[in-house]
């Protein structure tokens, strides 16, 4: 090390070119109380978006199944003869559409949609070891708009609309919480420069973490 500066010859470890910097950002990981906060704060914006994501779909779902079974067991039967009566949760829903597909819910569908149906109720009963992440709402939220995009537009034109651009606009949230957050969990790591002159010292040690990579390829040729 001469002054601040990793040196390397030519049997040097590559790892050695960024141990110093990996051990700085452990320490800081491990010694930084906004951590778990940020952690908590993730969490929080999922269930957030879970939850509203779950109201538009139950919302949709519940509009199709009692228009569709209303027209065949008639406005006042229809509930005898539902696997679940309403009112309905998502996981009820779902569960009431897969199984009336065949009899009356396939009418409002393109036959992809049945495929999605059942994923759909594996992906809201599923809940991943540590909770659901950001990226796994994202995922759903793709789901839904399958599922909505796959509806009889001559039967239910209006409620795709509505429920598909409250999608878009759930997911756009989810979207710029998940870049909100991944930029957070940067700073956490690296640090935020406070002024220029601290800017360029880090742009100046990267660029000699750089130059120390290329001499070492340099030298091994």
């Amino acid at each position: 090390m001469i002054y601040n500066i990793m040196t390397l010859g030519r049997n040097s470890p590559l790892e050695n070119i960024d141990s110093d910097t990996n051990n700085t950002a452990i320490n800081n990981l491990n010694n930084n109380p906004d951590e778990y906060s940020l952690f908590n704060e993730e969490l929080h914006l999922t269930d957030e978006i879970f939850e509203n994501m779950k109201l538009i779909i139950k919302k949709f779902l519940s509009t199709i199944i009692t228009k569709q079974m209303s027209e065949i067991y008639g406005e006042r039967e229809w509930t005898i003869y539902v696997f679940i009566k309403p009112p309905w949760t998502i996981i009820s829903a779902l569960k009431c559409a897969i199984k009336h597909w065949i009899a009356a819910i396939n009418e409002a569908f393109e036959k992809r949609a049945e495929h999605i149906l059942k994923e759909l109720l594996k992906a809201f009963e599923y809940v991943p070891t540590g909770g659901r992440k950001l990226q796994d709402v994202e995922y759903i939220l793709d789901k839904c708009s399958d599922l909505v995009q796959a509806v009889n537009t001559d039967k239910h034109c209006d409620l795709m609309t509505e429920t598909l651009n409250s999608i878009i606009e759930l997911k756009e949230k989810c979207q710029k919480c998940i870049t909100n957050i991944n930029l957070k969990k940067l700073h956490d790591k690296i640090g935020i420069a406070e002024n220029i002159h601290e800017q360029q010292v880090r742009s100046e040690k990267v660029f000699e973490s750089f130059q120390c990579i290329y001499n070492y390829a340099r030298d091994i040729w």
